[in-house]
């Protein structure tokens, strides 16, 4: 009878199973261990480095543009809306002053104390030497300069006031040569045929012509937005020597045709 032997079995210990439990404990322990040191190390630094980059960019917004034009720089305090209306006003103003100065041509007034220099520049030219009859004959030639050179001041209207100046000037001319006429008068015609009539008649027409001129001068002046009140006033001073120029022809129209000589009723 063969006795039959069956292999052992391995007998497991009771603490092999308890040391590996404890081993796995001290490695999830030590591994928490170290996620919290890591959170404890990072979180610090990434609220720090969240600062820096706070302050950056609040001395980005306060720091000028490299092209020095000043945008993100602290703005001063604003200002009172008077003070800013008159300094407004005051840049505007000079703006204006610096376009007239500008756009001023050759041989025009650029503002009013050039435009009355410039009036007595010519004053004293055209009258040096002259008697009083001269000089009345002159003040209307005077006042077409006047507005000829101050008619820029005029802005919008400079260019209907240019265009009564030249018809003005040209009536000028026609007056002078009727009165030129008028003195040269032969003494034997004016004895029997008394004064030049149809010199007279040329004056007078002229005179009429002139009374519509004066009116729409007048009325560009008073209307004007871009004079200042001196230049006003001396262009209607102007205006006030060509009405006197327009009665002094006026009168003398007149006396031509009231000296009738000898026979001058027989042929009027």
């Amino acid at each position: 009878m063969r006795t039959t032997i069956s292999p052992e079995r391995p007998v497991r210990s009771p603490f092999r199973s308890g040391t590996r439990g404890n081993y796995m404990t001290s490695r999830w322990t030590s591994i928490t261990a170290l996620l919290v040191i890591l959170l404890l190390i990072t979180v610090p630094a990434a609220a720090a480095a969240d600062g820096v980059l706070s302050m950056t960019i609040q001395a980005g917004k306060n720091t000028p543009a490299p092209d020095g034009d000043g945008t993100g720089a602290q703005q001063p305090p604003a200002q009172a809306p008077g003070v800013q209306n008159q300094s407004q006003a005051g840049i505007l103003q000079q703006t204006q002053t610096q376009d007239k100065a500008r756009t001023c041509q050759p041989g025009t007034a650029c503002n009013a104390s050039q435009l009355r220099h410039m009036i007595t520049e010519r004053e004293e030219l055209i009258n040096a030497g002259a008697d009083q009859q001269v000089r009345e004959t002159n003040a209307l030639r005077l006042a077409v300069h006047a507005f000829t050179v101050g008619a820029p001041l005029l802005g919008n209207s400079s260019g209907a006031m240019r265009g009564i100046v030249g018809q003005l000037n040209a009536s000028a001319q026609a007056t002078l040569r009727a009165e030129e006429q008028i003195q040269n008068r032969n003494v034997i015609m004016r004895t029997l045929f008394g004064g030049d009539a149809g010199a007279a008649a040329v004056i007078q027409q002229e005179i009429a012509a002139n009374q519509e001129r004066i009116t729409e001068m007048n009325r560009l002046i008073s209307e004007c937005g871009d004079c200042d009140p001196e230049t006003r006033q001396i262009l209607m001073e102007q205006v006030a020597l060509v009405e006197q120029e327009q009665q002094r022809l006026r009168e003398l129209a007149q006396q031509e045709q009231a000296d009738t000589g000898l026979f001058g009723r027989i042929f009027r």
